[in-house]
Protein backbone atom coordinates (compact mmCIF):
# COMPACT_ATOMS: atom_id res chain seq x y z
CA UNK A 1 0.00 0.00 0.00
CA UNK A 2 1.58 3.34 -1.07
CA UNK A 3 -0.28 6.31 1.16
CA UNK A 4 0.98 9.74 1.39
CA UNK A 5 3.41 11.65 -1.48
CA UNK A 6 6.18 9.15 -2.97
CA UNK A 7 8.79 10.01 -5.88
CA UNK A 8 10.37 6.66 -7.67
CA UNK A 9 14.08 8.07 -8.81
CA UNK A 10 14.59 6.98 -12.52
CA UNK A 11 15.59 3.48 -12.55
CA UNK A 12 14.02 0.28 -13.51
CA UNK A 13 12.02 -1.44 -10.71
CA UNK A 14 10.54 -4.63 -9.93
CA UNK A 15 7.18 -5.07 -7.62
CA UNK A 16 7.04 -8.58 -6.78
CA UNK A 17 3.64 -7.80 -4.53
CA UNK A 18 0.31 -6.46 -5.73
CA UNK A 19 1.01 -2.48 -4.97
CA UNK A 20 -2.06 0.15 -4.17
CA UNK A 21 -1.92 3.00 -4.48
CA UNK A 22 -4.63 4.55 -1.48
CA UNK A 23 -7.09 7.40 -2.04
CA UNK A 24 -5.47 10.88 -1.71
CA UNK A 25 -1.91 9.77 -2.11
CA UNK A 26 0.61 10.67 -4.98
CA UNK A 27 2.51 8.72 -6.96
CA UNK A 28 5.36 10.42 -9.59
CA UNK A 29 7.41 7.81 -11.36
CA UNK A 30 10.69 8.73 -12.72
CA UNK A 31 12.32 8.06 -16.22
CA UNK A 32 12.40 4.04 -16.13
CA UNK A 33 10.92 0.72 -16.10
CA UNK A 34 8.32 -0.42 -13.76
CA UNK A 35 7.38 -4.37 -13.98
CA UNK A 36 4.40 -5.13 -11.09
CA UNK A 37 4.07 -8.78 -10.79
CA UNK A 38 1.00 -8.79 -9.19
CA UNK A 39 -0.53 -5.75 -10.86
CA UNK A 40 -0.99 -1.89 -9.82
CA UNK A 41 -4.08 -0.86 -8.28
CA UNK A 42 -5.05 3.06 -8.26
CA UNK A 43 -7.67 4.06 -5.38
CA UNK A 44 -10.21 6.74 -5.97
CA UNK A 45 -8.84 10.33 -5.50
CA UNK A 46 -5.11 8.73 -6.09
CA UNK A 47 -2.43 10.48 -8.47
CA UNK A 48 -0.30 8.76 -10.69
CA UNK A 49 2.19 10.92 -12.95
CA UNK A 50 5.04 9.82 -14.99
CA UNK A 51 7.18 11.13 -17.79
CA UNK A 52 8.97 8.68 -19.63
CA UNK A 53 8.01 5.16 -17.93
CA UNK A 54 7.24 1.82 -19.39
CA UNK A 55 5.37 -0.42 -16.74
CA UNK A 56 5.32 -4.18 -17.15
CA UNK A 57 2.41 -6.80 -16.25
CA UNK A 58 3.94 -9.60 -15.67
CA UNK A 59 0.90 -11.38 -14.16
CA UNK A 60 -2.71 -9.36 -13.08
CA UNK A 61 -2.97 -6.11 -14.68
CA UNK A 62 -3.34 -2.52 -14.25
CA UNK A 63 -6.53 -1.32 -12.47
CA UNK A 64 -7.37 2.49 -12.52
CA UNK A 65 -10.69 3.22 -9.89
CA UNK A 66 -13.00 5.57 -10.10
CA UNK A 67 -14.16 8.99 -8.88
CA UNK A 68 -11.37 11.93 -8.57
CA UNK A 69 -8.61 9.62 -10.23
CA UNK A 70 -5.44 11.58 -12.48
CA UNK A 71 -3.33 10.15 -14.09
CA UNK A 72 -0.66 11.59 -16.24
CA UNK A 73 2.00 9.11 -17.87
CA UNK A 74 4.15 9.32 -20.61
CA UNK A 75 6.27 6.49 -22.19
CA UNK A 76 9.78 6.72 -23.03
CA UNK A 77 11.23 7.89 -26.18
CA UNK A 78 14.26 5.87 -26.65
CA UNK A 79 14.97 2.25 -26.25
CA UNK A 80 13.11 -0.55 -27.22
CA UNK A 81 10.22 0.19 -25.51
CA UNK A 82 10.15 3.60 -27.17
CA UNK A 83 6.34 4.48 -27.69
CA UNK A 84 4.80 1.72 -25.29
CA UNK A 85 3.48 2.81 -21.92
CA UNK A 86 1.71 -0.31 -20.60
CA UNK A 87 2.28 -4.02 -21.78
CA UNK A 88 0.47 -7.10 -20.88
CA UNK A 89 1.89 -10.68 -21.76
CA UNK A 90 -0.20 -12.48 -24.42
CA UNK A 91 -0.48 -15.20 -22.18
CA UNK A 92 -2.72 -12.83 -19.85
CA UNK A 93 -6.17 -12.39 -19.96
CA UNK A 94 -6.69 -10.02 -17.46
CA UNK A 95 -9.32 -6.89 -17.54
CA UNK A 96 -7.14 -3.83 -17.12
CA UNK A 97 -9.38 -1.09 -16.48
CA UNK A 98 -8.01 2.40 -17.09
CA UNK A 99 -10.72 4.63 -15.46
CA UNK A 100 -13.96 4.59 -14.39
CA UNK A 101 -15.89 7.54 -13.06
CA UNK A 102 -15.21 11.48 -13.99
CA UNK A 103 -11.57 11.15 -13.85
CA UNK A 104 -8.95 12.26 -16.42
CA UNK A 105 -6.69 9.96 -17.79
CA UNK A 106 -4.01 10.82 -19.85
CA UNK A 107 -1.93 7.88 -21.06
CA UNK A 108 0.85 9.42 -23.60
CA UNK A 109 1.95 6.03 -25.06
CA UNK A 110 0.64 2.60 -26.54
CA UNK A 111 -1.50 0.47 -23.55
CA UNK A 112 -1.37 -3.61 -25.36
CA UNK A 113 -2.66 -6.26 -23.79
CA UNK A 114 -3.07 -8.09 -26.68
CA UNK A 115 -4.34 -12.02 -25.34
CA UNK A 116 -7.32 -12.55 -27.11
CA UNK A 117 -9.35 -12.71 -24.14
CA UNK A 118 -7.99 -9.72 -22.64
CA UNK A 119 -9.91 -6.74 -22.33
CA UNK A 120 -8.90 -3.10 -21.76
CA UNK A 121 -12.02 -1.31 -19.52
CA UNK A 122 -12.39 2.42 -20.58
CA UNK A 123 -14.89 2.83 -17.74
CA UNK A 124 -18.84 3.53 -17.81
CA UNK A 125 -19.51 7.44 -17.09
CA UNK A 126 -17.50 11.13 -17.55
CA UNK A 127 -14.04 9.79 -18.38
CA UNK A 128 -11.78 11.53 -20.58
CA UNK A 129 -8.84 9.30 -22.17
CA UNK A 130 -5.89 10.18 -24.36
CA UNK A 131 -3.78 7.40 -25.52
CA UNK A 132 -1.15 6.83 -28.07
CA UNK A 133 -3.10 3.35 -28.78
CA UNK A 134 -5.18 0.72 -27.67
CA UNK A 135 -4.12 -3.34 -28.66
CA UNK A 136 -7.07 -5.69 -26.80
CA UNK A 137 -8.85 -8.22 -27.71
CA UNK A 138 -11.47 -6.58 -26.77
CA UNK A 139 -12.04 -2.86 -25.67
CA UNK A 140 -15.16 -1.65 -23.57
CA UNK A 141 -16.81 2.08 -22.28
CA UNK A 142 -19.89 3.38 -21.42
CA UNK A 143 -21.82 5.87 -23.96
CA UNK A 144 -20.31 9.35 -21.65
CA UNK A 145 -16.54 8.12 -22.12
CA UNK A 146 -14.48 10.41 -24.19
CA UNK A 147 -11.29 8.83 -25.94
CA UNK A 148 -9.01 10.31 -27.87
CA UNK A 149 -6.47 7.84 -29.94
CA UNK A 150 -3.10 8.54 -31.24
CA UNK A 151 -2.71 11.84 -28.74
Amino acid sequence: MVAGSVTFASGNYFFPGPVTVSSGSTVSFGLGQYTFAQGLTVDSGASIVGNGVFFYFSSSSLNIATAGTNVQLTPLVTGPYAGLLAYQPVTDTSTMVLGGNTGTCLYGGAIEAPAPGATIDLGSTGDIFEAGALVAGSVVMGSSVTVTVGA
